[in-house]
Protein backbone atom coordinates (compact mmCIF):
# COMPACT_ATOMS: atom_id res chain seq x y z
CA UNK A 1 0.00 0.00 0.00
CA UNK A 2 1.40 3.49 -0.88
CA UNK A 3 1.85 5.66 1.92
CA UNK A 4 -0.61 8.12 0.70
CA UNK A 5 -3.49 5.47 1.40
CA UNK A 6 -2.33 5.36 4.81
CA UNK A 7 -5.27 6.42 7.02
CA UNK A 8 -2.44 9.22 8.60
CA UNK A 9 -1.91 10.80 5.10
CA UNK A 10 -5.47 10.86 4.33
CA UNK A 11 -6.02 12.56 8.19
CA UNK A 12 -3.13 15.03 7.24
CA UNK A 13 -4.85 16.36 3.56
CA UNK A 14 -8.04 16.97 5.13
CA UNK A 15 -6.60 18.77 8.15
CA UNK A 16 -4.52 20.99 4.68
CA UNK A 17 -8.27 21.68 2.72
CA UNK A 18 -9.58 22.21 6.59
CA UNK A 19 -8.02 25.29 7.24
CA UNK A 20 -4.38 24.81 7.22
CA UNK A 21 -3.73 25.65 3.76
CA UNK A 22 -3.98 29.49 3.81
CA UNK A 23 -3.23 30.03 8.04
CA UNK A 24 -0.62 32.83 8.61
CA UNK A 25 1.77 32.17 10.92
CA UNK A 26 1.11 35.52 12.49
CA UNK A 27 -2.22 33.77 12.98
CA UNK A 28 -0.87 30.72 14.65
CA UNK A 29 1.60 32.74 16.85
CA UNK A 30 -1.62 34.54 18.98
CA UNK A 31 -1.87 30.90 20.31
CA UNK A 32 -0.15 30.92 23.73
CA UNK A 33 3.38 29.49 24.50
CA UNK A 34 3.88 28.76 21.04
CA UNK A 35 7.64 29.03 21.13
CA UNK A 36 7.78 26.63 24.30
CA UNK A 37 5.08 24.41 21.93
CA UNK A 38 7.46 23.43 19.51
CA UNK A 39 11.03 24.41 20.80
CA UNK A 40 13.05 21.42 20.99
CA UNK A 41 16.87 20.91 22.31
CA UNK A 42 19.50 18.02 22.64
CA UNK A 43 23.06 17.09 22.47
CA UNK A 44 24.04 20.87 22.90
CA UNK A 45 21.30 21.84 19.79
CA UNK A 46 18.66 24.16 20.22
CA UNK A 47 15.98 23.66 17.04
CA UNK A 48 12.90 26.60 17.11
CA UNK A 49 9.77 24.65 15.29
CA UNK A 50 7.76 27.33 16.20
CA UNK A 51 7.88 29.70 12.71
CA UNK A 52 6.73 26.28 10.49
CA UNK A 53 3.14 26.30 9.31
CA UNK A 54 1.94 23.48 11.52
CA UNK A 55 0.03 22.99 14.86
CA UNK A 56 -0.10 20.77 17.86
CA UNK A 57 -2.89 18.90 15.65
CA UNK A 58 -0.84 18.25 12.87
CA UNK A 59 1.93 17.49 14.65
CA UNK A 60 0.36 14.55 16.11
CA UNK A 61 -0.97 13.26 12.79
CA UNK A 62 2.72 13.15 11.43
CA UNK A 63 3.72 11.02 14.43
CA UNK A 64 0.67 8.72 13.35
CA UNK A 65 1.75 8.74 9.78
CA UNK A 66 5.03 7.97 10.70
CA UNK A 67 4.16 5.00 13.11
CA UNK A 68 1.83 4.01 10.31
CA UNK A 69 4.34 4.19 8.17
CA UNK A 70 6.61 1.68 10.29
CA UNK A 71 9.62 4.44 10.75
CA UNK A 72 10.02 3.08 14.53
CA UNK A 73 10.47 -0.38 13.30
CA UNK A 74 12.90 0.71 10.89
CA UNK A 75 15.10 2.32 12.97
CA UNK A 76 15.50 -0.36 15.21
CA UNK A 77 16.52 -2.57 12.60
CA UNK A 78 18.96 -0.28 11.13
CA UNK A 79 20.52 0.04 14.85
CA UNK A 80 20.02 -3.64 15.51
CA UNK A 81 22.22 -4.80 12.29
CA UNK A 82 19.54 -6.33 10.29
CA UNK A 83 20.42 -6.11 6.51
CA UNK A 84 18.67 -3.12 5.81
CA UNK A 85 20.74 -2.80 2.59
CA UNK A 86 18.94 -4.18 0.13
CA UNK A 87 21.35 -3.46 -2.82
CA UNK A 88 23.90 -5.11 -1.25
CA UNK A 89 22.29 -7.34 0.97
CA UNK A 90 24.29 -5.93 4.06
CA UNK A 91 23.20 -3.85 7.54
CA UNK A 92 24.06 -0.28 7.25
CA UNK A 93 25.06 -0.71 10.80
CA UNK A 94 27.68 3.02 10.96
CA UNK A 95 25.82 3.60 14.32
CA UNK A 96 28.03 0.66 15.86
CA UNK A 97 30.98 2.54 14.89
CA UNK A 98 29.97 5.59 17.64
CA UNK A 99 29.10 2.61 20.66
CA UNK A 100 31.29 3.02 23.78
CA UNK A 101 32.45 -0.34 25.04
CA UNK A 102 30.39 -1.35 27.50
CA UNK A 103 27.83 -1.54 24.44
CA UNK A 104 26.42 -4.92 23.33
CA UNK A 105 26.23 -5.57 20.05
CA UNK A 106 25.93 -9.09 18.50
CA UNK A 107 24.74 -9.37 14.59
CA UNK A 108 25.09 -12.66 12.75
CA UNK A 109 26.87 -14.21 15.71
CA UNK A 110 29.83 -11.51 15.48
CA UNK A 111 30.54 -8.93 18.93
CA UNK A 112 30.29 -6.00 16.62
CA UNK A 113 31.43 -3.74 19.67
CA UNK A 114 34.32 -5.86 20.37
CA UNK A 115 35.20 -5.52 17.37
CA UNK A 116 35.32 -1.90 16.61
CA UNK A 117 36.71 -1.04 19.42
CA UNK A 118 39.96 -3.64 18.82
CA UNK A 119 40.21 -1.81 15.90
CA UNK A 120 40.13 1.80 17.61
CA UNK A 121 42.64 0.39 20.75
CA UNK A 122 44.82 -0.57 17.66
CA UNK A 123 44.66 2.89 15.96
CA UNK A 124 45.63 4.59 19.50
CA UNK A 125 48.43 2.41 19.57
CA UNK A 126 49.86 3.70 15.62
CA UNK A 127 48.73 7.56 16.46
CA UNK A 128 50.60 7.57 19.87
CA UNK A 129 54.10 6.07 18.05
CA UNK A 130 53.51 8.80 15.38
CA UNK A 131 52.64 11.67 17.96
CA UNK A 132 55.46 10.31 20.18
CA UNK A 133 58.11 10.46 17.53
CA UNK A 134 58.80 6.43 18.01
CA UNK A 135 57.60 5.90 14.25
CA UNK A 136 60.63 5.49 12.39
CA UNK A 137 61.03 5.33 8.79
CA UNK A 138 64.04 2.76 7.56
CA UNK A 139 66.55 4.96 7.70
CA UNK A 140 65.93 5.51 12.19
CA UNK A 141 64.46 8.59 11.41
CA UNK A 142 60.72 9.73 12.95
CA UNK A 143 58.24 10.04 10.68
CA UNK A 144 57.21 14.31 10.53
CA UNK A 145 54.50 13.97 7.53
CA UNK A 146 51.65 11.54 6.90
CA UNK A 147 50.01 11.58 3.23
CA UNK A 148 46.53 9.83 2.81
CA UNK A 149 46.11 8.10 -0.35
CA UNK A 150 42.85 7.09 -0.81
CA UNK A 151 39.07 8.14 -2.91
CA UNK A 152 35.66 8.88 -2.29
CA UNK A 153 34.34 8.54 1.33
CA UNK A 154 38.25 6.92 2.15
CA UNK A 155 39.57 10.90 1.05
CA UNK A 156 36.60 13.64 1.65
CA UNK A 157 35.14 12.76 4.91
CA UNK A 158 38.58 12.69 6.65
CA UNK A 159 39.81 15.66 4.70
CA UNK A 160 37.20 17.67 5.69
CA UNK A 161 37.22 17.11 8.95
CA UNK A 162 40.45 17.59 9.91
CA UNK A 163 40.54 20.81 8.56
CA UNK A 164 37.60 22.19 10.46
CA UNK A 165 39.09 21.05 13.52
CA UNK A 166 42.43 22.23 12.84
CA UNK A 167 41.76 24.45 16.20
CA UNK A 168 41.77 20.91 18.19
CA UNK A 169 45.18 19.79 17.47
CA UNK A 170 46.86 19.38 20.95
CA UNK A 171 49.92 20.13 21.43
CA UNK A 172 53.09 17.27 20.66
CA UNK A 173 56.80 17.36 21.46
CA UNK A 174 56.78 15.58 17.77
CA UNK A 175 54.66 17.34 15.06
CA UNK A 176 53.22 15.26 12.11
CA UNK A 177 51.66 16.76 9.25
CA UNK A 178 48.72 15.47 6.96
CA UNK A 179 48.34 15.74 3.66
CA UNK A 180 45.52 13.82 1.07
CA UNK A 181 46.35 12.90 -2.75
CA UNK A 182 43.57 10.93 -4.62
CA UNK A 183 44.00 12.11 -8.04
CA UNK A 184 44.48 9.25 -10.61
CA UNK A 185 47.00 11.40 -12.66
CA UNK A 186 48.96 11.77 -9.90
CA UNK A 187 49.14 15.46 -10.36
CA UNK A 188 48.49 16.00 -5.86
CA UNK A 189 51.13 13.39 -5.26
CA UNK A 190 52.97 14.63 -7.42
CA UNK A 191 52.87 17.96 -5.66
CA UNK A 192 53.58 15.99 -2.15
CA UNK A 193 56.68 14.42 -3.57
CA UNK A 194 58.65 17.29 -4.99
CA UNK A 195 59.19 18.35 -1.12
CA UNK A 196 58.62 15.47 0.96
CA UNK A 197 61.24 13.55 2.48
CA UNK A 198 61.41 9.82 2.11
CA UNK A 199 62.99 9.21 4.99
CA UNK A 200 60.31 10.30 6.97
CA UNK A 201 57.00 10.21 4.93
CA UNK A 202 54.44 7.41 6.29
CA UNK A 203 51.52 6.67 3.48
CA UNK A 204 48.23 5.61 4.55
CA UNK A 205 46.48 3.58 2.29
CA UNK A 206 42.67 3.61 2.66
CA UNK A 207 40.34 1.41 0.50
CA UNK A 208 37.67 -0.40 1.55
CA UNK A 209 37.98 -2.74 -0.87
CA UNK A 210 42.06 -2.53 -1.47
CA UNK A 211 41.11 -2.73 -5.36
CA UNK A 212 40.70 0.75 -5.82
CA UNK A 213 42.89 1.56 -8.96
CA UNK A 214 43.54 5.28 -8.41
CA UNK A 215 44.93 4.25 -4.66
CA UNK A 216 46.73 1.56 -5.73
CA UNK A 217 48.17 3.30 -8.66
CA UNK A 218 49.43 6.45 -6.18
CA UNK A 219 50.62 3.61 -4.36
CA UNK A 220 52.78 2.29 -6.44
CA UNK A 221 53.93 5.58 -7.30
CA UNK A 222 54.63 6.55 -3.83
CA UNK A 223 56.98 3.08 -3.11
CA UNK A 224 58.73 3.33 -6.33
CA UNK A 225 59.74 7.09 -4.82
CA UNK A 226 61.34 6.22 -2.06
CA UNK A 227 62.69 2.80 -3.15
CA UNK A 228 64.26 4.87 -6.13
CA UNK A 229 65.75 7.48 -3.18
CA UNK A 230 66.51 5.09 -0.06
CA UNK A 231 67.15 2.16 -2.24
CA UNK A 232 67.19 -0.95 -0.13
CA UNK A 233 64.46 -3.64 0.49
CA UNK A 234 60.80 -2.86 -0.35
CA UNK A 235 59.43 -5.19 2.08
CA UNK A 236 61.12 -2.90 4.27
CA UNK A 237 60.19 0.18 3.00
CA UNK A 238 56.37 -0.96 3.18
CA UNK A 239 56.94 -2.39 6.84
CA UNK A 240 58.19 1.19 7.68
CA UNK A 241 56.18 3.97 5.49
CA UNK A 242 53.12 2.13 4.90
CA UNK A 243 49.76 1.77 7.18
CA UNK A 244 46.75 -0.15 5.36
CA UNK A 245 42.84 0.78 5.74
CA UNK A 246 40.74 -1.62 3.99
CA UNK A 247 37.94 -4.38 4.79
CA UNK A 248 40.41 -6.91 3.10
CA UNK A 249 43.45 -7.79 5.46
CA UNK A 250 44.34 -11.00 2.33
CA UNK A 251 44.72 -8.17 0.06
CA UNK A 252 46.73 -5.82 2.08
CA UNK A 253 48.91 -8.49 3.01
CA UNK A 254 49.43 -9.75 -0.38
CA UNK A 255 50.52 -5.71 -1.53
CA UNK A 256 52.79 -6.19 1.59
CA UNK A 257 51.37 -4.08 3.99
CA UNK A 258 52.79 -5.63 7.58
CA UNK A 259 50.22 -6.80 10.01
CA UNK A 260 51.17 -4.57 12.69
CA UNK A 261 50.49 -1.66 9.96
CA UNK A 262 46.92 -2.89 9.26
CA UNK A 263 43.72 -0.96 10.62
CA UNK A 264 40.11 -3.02 9.83
CA UNK A 265 36.51 -1.70 9.17
CA UNK A 266 33.92 -3.67 7.65
CA UNK A 267 31.45 -3.84 4.59
CA UNK A 268 28.38 -2.39 6.77
CA UNK A 269 30.52 0.90 7.10
CA UNK A 270 29.01 2.97 4.50
CA UNK A 271 31.33 5.80 2.42
CA UNK A 272 29.79 8.88 3.97
CA UNK A 273 29.73 7.38 7.39
CA UNK A 274 33.90 6.07 7.31
CA UNK A 275 35.62 8.71 8.84
CA UNK A 276 34.06 7.12 11.83
CA UNK A 277 36.07 4.12 11.17
CA UNK A 278 39.76 3.58 11.16
CA UNK A 279 39.53 5.44 7.97
CA UNK A 280 39.92 8.41 10.05
CA UNK A 281 43.16 7.68 11.07
CA UNK A 282 44.67 11.04 9.90
CA UNK A 283 41.71 12.82 12.07
CA UNK A 284 43.12 11.00 14.62
CA UNK A 285 46.79 12.03 13.76
CA UNK A 286 45.64 15.20 13.73
CA UNK A 287 43.74 16.14 16.32
CA UNK A 288 44.66 13.31 18.56
CA UNK A 289 43.12 9.65 19.68
CA UNK A 290 41.47 11.66 22.75
CA UNK A 291 39.48 13.80 20.46
CA UNK A 292 38.70 11.86 17.95
CA UNK A 293 37.17 9.35 20.33
CA UNK A 294 34.99 12.65 21.80
CA UNK A 295 34.43 13.20 18.16
CA UNK A 296 32.89 9.68 17.99
CA UNK A 297 31.13 9.85 21.49
CA UNK A 298 28.84 12.67 19.58
CA UNK A 299 31.58 15.71 19.84
CA UNK A 300 31.60 16.13 23.29
CA UNK A 301 32.48 19.76 24.39
CA UNK A 302 36.28 20.48 24.76
CA UNK A 303 38.60 23.66 24.81
CA UNK A 304 41.23 23.96 22.13
CA UNK A 305 44.67 24.30 24.44
CA UNK A 306 46.73 25.23 20.76
CA UNK A 307 46.30 29.01 18.89
CA UNK A 308 44.99 28.26 15.85
CA UNK A 309 47.92 27.99 13.46
CA UNK A 310 47.86 30.57 10.22
CA UNK A 311 48.80 28.16 7.23
CA UNK A 312 46.72 24.71 7.54
CA UNK A 313 48.87 21.51 8.34
CA UNK A 314 45.98 19.29 6.05
CA UNK A 315 46.14 20.15 2.60
CA UNK A 316 46.40 19.21 -0.89
CA UNK A 317 48.71 21.63 -1.80
CA UNK A 318 52.15 22.19 -1.68
CA UNK A 319 53.24 24.59 0.99
CA UNK A 320 53.34 23.86 4.80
Amino acid sequence: MSIRETQAWQALEQQLEDGMRDVHLKTLFQQPSRFETFALEAAGIHLDLSKQRWTPAVRERLIALAEEARVPAAIQRLLSGERVNQTEDRPALHSALRLPREAKLEVEGVDVVGEVHATLDKMETLVGKLLQGQWRGATGKPITDVVNLGVGGSDLGPLMVTSALADFEPDHAHEVATHFASTMDGSQLADFLSWLNPETTLFILSSKSFGTIDTLSNASTALDWIASRLGGDEKLIKRFHFVGVSTKPDKMSEWGIDPANQLLFWDWVGGRYSLWSAIGLPIAIRVGMDNFRRLLAGATPWTSTSAPRRWPRTCRCSWR
